[in-house]
């Protein structure tokens, strides 16, 4: 080893040890302080309530709504983001006072939303878990395959089992034999 390999090699360790003091620092500044939140690392996310006020739309969505059937029937052959596309084309194109009629419609669900809202109580969830990661978890009826104790045979093979992927494969394997020997005989 060079003397340069040995300097950048003594370099890297002293680095790694400085690292490692700066990280148990931190660690031990973190649990003492009372205040510091813990981040999680999974995405959590809320319980919502099915009888909960349905929520207002924008003066676009109720165009979107009311023009959406008619670009589907005039285009059958676009899929909807292409439809959407098209409708936020057409949105653009409108003149104020051709969005008006579709912003009082929206100032109107906003009224009934602020309205359902202010008479909505939401259900007590002190005794359910407000907040779950991912899955709302509950008990299962049905028992799950990594729980199960029970042994399952395999079916046997048949030529009416074997899917048709693998006799494709078993053909490409055939052809390969075949080519081969006639490169061997030759």
């Amino acid at each position: 080893m060079t003397n340069d390999a040995k300097q950048i090699a003594d370099a890297f360790k002293l680095a790694g040890e400085a690292l490692l003091e700066l990280g148990q620092l931190f660690a031990k500044s973190g649990a003492d302080d009372n205040n510091s939140e813990k981040v999680s690392s999974r995405r959590k996310r809320v319980i919502k309530d099915k009888n909960a006020p349905k929520k207002n739309y924008s003066s676009y969505l109720h165009f979107c709504d009311e023009q959406r059937p008619q670009l589907a029937k005039e285009h059958p052959t676009f899929n909807q983001p292409e439809l959407a596309k098209l409708l936020g084309e057409m949105w653009k194109a409108l003149s104020d006072e051709d969005k008006k009629p579709y912003q009082e419609v929206a100032s109107q669900d906003k009224e009934r939303y602020d309205q359902e809202m202010a008479n909505y109580t939401p259900p007590d969830l002190s005794d359910v878990t407000a907040v779950m990661d991912k899955k709302v978890k509950t008990k299962s009826t049905k028992p799950t395959a990594a729980k199960s104790m029970t042994a399952t045979t395999p079916e046997p093979v048949t030529a009416s089992t074997v899917s048709t992927t693998e006799k494709k494969s078993g053909d490409k394997d055939k052809k390969k034999k075949k080519k081969d020997k006639k490169k061997n005989r030759q």
